[in-house]
């Protein structure tokens, strides 16, 4: 670009503290991207650009050589996997198929989804399967369940008051205990 763009005349000192400048602008661009600043540079400058443009060319950027293409594809890979098995412990939780071993493996983060979803319950720090005959809660009513007043079968957080104020079943348990 020195060699195509006019400029202004240096002296020996100025011309070295310009190449340095330069290089604290633009020095940690990969080479392809100080070739496309060149190429963007020699079309559309009419002086030797200063460093805020060589910049401003610079954001416009987009690495896309084979490398990157590949990892964009790796890490897209990952995400579809990890998403698959995600799927496949929801599923496995909602069917109750898991055992409370499977369960307390499951990282921490999925355990919260499942529990919000309402395949699991927090019982004292530990996640629990929950009671066959239970329906799954709305993901909406995700208060702290500790807290939370809880049926007394399955510490479901929508638990039922009669009219004298006392605890009773949630309906799910009552109708599960009346079928058996």
């Amino acid at each position: 670009m020195l060699a195509v763009l006019p400029r202004r005349r240096d002296d020996d000192l100025t011309g070295k503290l310009r190449v340095q400048a330069y290089g604290i602008a633009i020095g940690h661009w990969p080479k392809v991207a100080i070739e496309h600043l060149v190429t963007v540079a020699l079309r559309t400058c009419k002086f030797f650009p200063s460093t805020s443009e060589c910049q401003a060319i610079l954001s416009s950027w987009k690495r896309n050589d084979r490398a990157f293409r590949n990892r964009v594809l790796a890490r897209q890979a990952v995400a579809r996997e990890l998403q698959a098995r995600f799927d496949e412990t929801m599923v496995a939780l909602a069917e109750r198929k898991m055992t409370q071993d499977e369960v307390d493996r499951l990282p921490e983060g999925v355990k919260r989804i499942a529990m919000e979803r309402g395949y699991l319950r927090l019982d004292q720090g530990t996640f629990l399967i929950r009671q066959e005959g239970c329906t799954v809660q709305p993901a909406g009513l995700l208060a702290d369940r500790r807290a939370a007043p809880a049926c007394r079968q399955c510490q479901d957080v929508r638990r039922v008051l009669t009219l004298k104020g006392q605890e009773v079943d949630c309906p799910d348990c009552a109708q599960h205990k009346v079928a058996a």
